[in-house]
């Protein structure tokens, strides 16, 4: 059985992927809370608008992170599951303050990050768990041409786009690899004319890896995971951290495999109710992980910046 999603904030992503990705999995949409409109009904007013979801619904929250603490605040009181795009939350105190109620509620919270749903990150994790041993450094890198410029990248966090946006990825990554007992050290940070940062580039390091990070604003658009080996040998993943459908290239040992990788959005509208239900509390443990990691990198920039 399909599920029917609520979506808040229909902006150019929920518009352009969102929605047709639901209704290729043949979900039902609506209603929409939204200050622009659209073919399926929507509302302006979220008090309205919370009053007249149908109880089944799942919430899909799209619009910019800055709102997301007081849209998920509302949703959560009256007894809705979510979904939410990344970064769910910038502060911890804030998503602490939900955590308990989503627990207590007995509700499901889920932050997006749609590399974990690819079959080239399965992939990658086959690879890893055989051969972490043997593995000495990892470089990940993903720098796009140019960030989009809305919500909380205007306020008082617009020098941090470039760490909540973009570094949530390689971060999350090394959560899920379960990375512990590490320093963090800011090799270089590009500042744009407008004091905000282009590009970002440090190293997480502990007793067994070496992980240099390089995220951002560049013109070469670059999205790889590179794995070198105790043996001069290395794995590159390239556009590991995309989330359509496309063939993506591991190269290793003057080879080439291909991997036909799936729309992630799509497989993630295709999951029930109940597989997210068994997975809740895992998925706010790592939503929990991931504010701390990047706020521990948020204080080291901090640092950097007054140097």
């Amino acid at each position: 059985m399909s599920n029917q999603y609520s979506i808040v904030g229909i902006g150019r992503h929920a518009k352009n992927k969102i929605i047709p990705f639901m209704e290729n999995t043949k979900c039902k949409i609506g209603p929409l809370f939204s200050s622009k409109k659209h073919k399926y009904k929507t509302y302006n007013n979220i008090k309205k608008f919370i009053r007249l979801v149908p109880k089944k619904n799942i919430f899909y929250i799209s619009s910019a992170p800055h709102l997301h603490f007081n849209q998920s605040r509302i949703i959560i009181k009256n007894n809705f599951h979510i979904l939410c795009e990344k970064p769910s939350f910038i502060r911890l105190d804030n998503f602490n303050s939900l955590k308990k109620k989503i627990i207590k509620k007995k509700l499901f919270f889920v932050e997006i990050i749609i590399f974990r749903y690819s079959l080239l990150f399965k992939y990658f994790c086959r690879v890893w768990n055989k051969n972490k041993k043997n593995i000495k450094k990892i470089d990940i890198n993903f720098l796009i041409p140019k960030f989009n410029t809305y919500g909380f990248r205007k306020d008082r966090y617009n020098w941090l786009v470039c760490l909540y946006d973009i570094g949530i990825y390689p971060i999350s990554l090394l959560n899920l690899l379960n990375i512990q007992n590490y320093k963090i050290f800011i090799k270089n940070i590009v500042y744009k004319k407008n004091k905000i940062i282009k590009e970002i580039s440090f190293s997480i390091i502990n007793k067994n890896y070496v992980f240099n990070i390089n995220i951002g604003e560049d013109n070469t658009y670059k999205n790889n995971v590179v794995l070198y080996f105790k043996k001069n040998k290395k794995i590159n993943f390239e556009h590991f951290f995309y989330g359509l459908k496309k063939k993506k290239k591991i190269k290793y040992y003057k080879k080439t495999k291909i991997i036909k990788d799936r729309n992630c959005f799509e497989a993630i509208f295709k999951k029930s109710k109940k597989f997210w239900l068994k997975r809740r509390i895992q998925e706010l443990n790592y939503i929990h992980k991931n504010i701390l990691f990047l706020k521990k990198i948020e204080r080291k920039i901090l640092s950097y910046k007054s140097n």
